[in-house]
């Protein structure tokens, strides 16, 4: 018998033509390049032919010789209707993998998917998903949780003075959704506003345009998927999007309605989050004033050391490192430069 070939991967994600998946576009990227693996973009589609679906409950012709594993990240469980081809569906891996962001949308895990011998490891990003997706999946569910670039973040954009008390991201009830008239009502207060970051010209701009305003900010109105108003959320499943983690990598506390989940819990501290009243913008604004009066520098500091501790990408990457055997020794050296950087925050 020869010598066994060393672990590889493929980190395969889907295109997006539309806004407002650059995060996960980072994190794909991010992962291929600590894993030293090659990053496939595929097309999104809607549905897959009847041949595929034919083959659905066949097993995988795995490639045990090859030690090569599949990482497939996706943002919404309907988006691994574009990996039922080429390279995933005929490809000859030892390991398939799958992390769903948004998994919070199980009724809309594909047919052709639900029981599938070909997927080997599914992760979902809420304690509150996994009982949805076991019932399709038995045991191969397990909990990554939604992180974000905690050490880009504090060595490229967490250096400015922050000068600015409330900042929008986002999505907001509608009683905040006016910039202006939000503006007009802080001011009245004293409360130093600043609407929402511009948009660039890709997502790569709009990211950097987003973390150098997180950078001047104290705190950041966000608010619940539940009380926000918007008609592409989940209408009933509340969670944490990246806006909350990227906040807090940045020094800056959540004002608005947090969501109610465990895993939500786990990722915000207490001293990283205050409540905004959602319908009444004068009652919200006087509780983000009540807020301020308690703010330093060193709360700040608090926040950035906790997502430079708990909630860079890099930690969730290393439970993927473990769970495939691929022995990244890039991302440990990456994991070290958290560690020193924490040292740094005291």
């Amino acid at each position: 018998m020869g010598e066994a070939l060393p672990k590889s991967l493929d980190v395969i994600t889907v295109g997006n033509a539309t806004r407002g998946w650059g995060p996960i576009e980072r994190l794909s990227t991010l992962a291929a390049e600590v894993f030293s693996a090659q990053l496939i973009t595929v097309p999104a589609r809607k549905s897959v032919s009847r041949l595929f679906w034919a083959k659905a409950g066949v097993p995988r012709n795995k490639g045990k010789d090859s030690g090569k594993s599949a990482l497939l990240i996706v943002g919404v469980p309907g988006q691994l209707f574009a990996l039922l081809e080429d390279p995933l569906w005929l490809g000859r891996y030892e390991q398939v993998a799958v992390w769903v962001i948004d998994s919070f949308w199980n009724e809309r895990i594909p047919k052709a998917l639900r029981g599938t011998r070909r997927i080997d490891w599914i992760w979902v990003t809420d304690s509150n998903d996994v009982p949805d997706w076991k019932s399709h999946f038995g045991n191969r569910v397990g909990v990554l949780p939604w992180g974000t670039d905690a050490l880009r973040i504090n060595t490229e954009y967490s250096v400015a003075s922050k000068h600015i008390d409330l900042l929008r991201v986002g999505r907001q009830p509608l009683e905040y959704d006016d910039d202006v008239l939000t503006l007009s009502d802080a001011s009245q207060l004293g409360i130093n506003f600043a609407g929402r970051p511009a948009f660039g010209s890709d997502e790569s701009e709009s990211q950097r345009n987003l973390y150098r305003a997180l950078a001047t900010t104290k705190s950041v109105l966000a608010f619940s998927n539940l009380v926000d108003g918007s008609k592409y959320t989940h209408p009933t499943k509340e969670y944490v999007t990246g806006r909350w983690l990227d906040a807090l990598a940045s020094g800056a506390a959540i004002g608005g309605a947090f969501p109610n989940t465990e895993t939500s819990r786990s990722l915000v501290p207490e001293v990283g989050r205050f409540d905004v009243n959602a319908l009444d913008r004068s009652r919200g604004l006087g509780e983000v004033r009540s807020w301020l009066q308690s703010w330093s520098e060193d709360k700040a500091s608090v926040l950035r050391k906790h997502a430079v501790d708990h909630l860079d990408w890099r930690y969730r990457l290393a439970s993927i490192d473990a769970h495939l055997d691929l022995g990244s020794r890039q991302l440990k050296e990456e994991i070290q430069q958290l560690k020193q950087l924490s040292s740094r925050l005291g």
